[in-house]
């Protein structure tokens, strides 16, 4: 069943219904970074702050790198064991 909502963005763009879709099994590597400042992390979105305590950085599939909150990171990923 699908959920409608009705979103304008711009005067080109409509979304009137919303679907499902779940996110591949892909595995992903990550890092907790250490320190006491943040550091600037240049993404294809332009450059992002990683911040000790608040982020991880998970490297993509492609190999990018990209701080995530821990919070959505704990939402979204599961913890693998070391291999």
């Amino acid at each position: 069943m699908h959920r409608e909502a009705r979103l304008e963005i711009g005067e080109k763009w409509r979304l009137e219904v919303w679907r499902k879709a779940r996110k591949k099994p892909i595995v992903v590597e990550y890092m907790v970074p250490v320190g006491d400042r943040a550091f600037p992390i240049h993404t294809r979105e332009g450059t992002l702050i990683a911040v000790p305590g608040e982020d991880y950085v998970i490297k993509g599939v492609d190999g990018e790198l990209y701080p995530i909150k821990i919070e959505i990171f704990n939402k979204t990923y599961e913890v693998l064991e070391d291999e």
